[in-house]
């Protein structure tokens, strides 16, 4: 199997993706004159435009991502407010407590815990209330694989709790689980609900659950996904790392080669 990549490729290990196709063999072509079965809009940056040669393999092959332009912190949290109708946004000149100030972008990596009210609101930047998710001293993070309308299992964390600069807040343990042992069938299904609303086909959302509520809440949207720290070995059992990229490998293989075969069968109609 060969994916057509642009306007870049997962060239970088960390990247889940990079991790899928090593695993499945798969291999990667920067060119549309090259043979190849499905295509992939791939640029690591929140904000994207689609090359017009994706557009147009699109009339005849699947184009994983193709949809997914805009993963700012913003774009993310309006989407889900307008589906579920709940919001982790303050505002921050009325808002009394602290609450998490970092950058709109995706993978900016900055971050602090302040005080609000705060004087003046900063352009770019996002303010979020703290989620309470905390279990034996640490904060409890899901991170949530979405593979091509499915999602296998979900990455347990556990990390340090926010007291002020965020990018400090190192992460423990990994764990992961079958996601129907996290998620509630509903939950799974709004989970792809809002992945499917922001063109989502293949990545990974940050999700935390209220400890006094019991909702889960995303936190961000990750379309270039590095594997929530695949890269990290230090976070994950050899066996564990093992098992969920084949899991993950599996499913992408599954469902990709049912969306080929869907395209194939529009196609054949068409020509009909």
């Amino acid at each position: 199997m060969q994916l057509f990549c642009a306007p870049t490729y997962p060239d970088k290990e960390p990247y889940g993706l990079a991790v899928i196709l090593h695993h499945l063999d798969y291999s990667v072509t920067l060119t549309p004159d090259n043979p190849f079965d499905a295509a992939v809009l791939w640029e690591d940056e929140t904000f994207l435009k689609v090359p017009d040669i994706l557009k147009e393999i699109a009339q005849s092959k699947p184009v994983i991502n193709i949809d997914c332009i805009d993963i700012s912190k913003q774009y993310v949290e309006n989407t889900i407010f307008r589906l579920f109708g709940h919001t982790t946004f303050v505002n921050p000149m009325k808002y009394e407590g602290k609450c998490i100030f970092k950058p709109d972008g995706n993978a900016v990596r900055h971050g602090f815990v302040v005080d609000c009210p705060v004087d003046e609101i900063q352009k770019d930047w996002v303010y979020q209330r703290i989620i309470e998710t905390r279990e034996n001293g640490f904060q409890i993070e899901y991170r949530i694989p979405v593979i091509l309308g499915e999602i296998p299992l979900v990455y347990v964390s556990q990390r340090d709790y926010p007291t002020d600069d965020i990018r400090q807040c190192k992460r423990h343990k990994l764990t992961p689980m079958p996601a129907t042992d996290v998620l509630s069938p509903q939950e799974i299904q709004n989970m792809l609900l809002f992945s499917k609303t922001i063109g989502m086909d293949l990545g990974e959302l940050d999700v935390m659950r209220c400890k006094q509520s019991g909702e889960l809440y995303i936190i961000d949207a990750n379309k270039t996904a590095a594997g929530y720290g695949l890269e990290n070995r230090a976070c994950w059992s050899p066996g564990d790392r093992k098992k969920v990229i084949a899991i993950l490998a599996r499913v992408f293989e599954k469902n990709l080669m049912q969306r080929i075969k869907e395209y194939e069968q529009c196609t054949t109609q068409k020509a009909g």
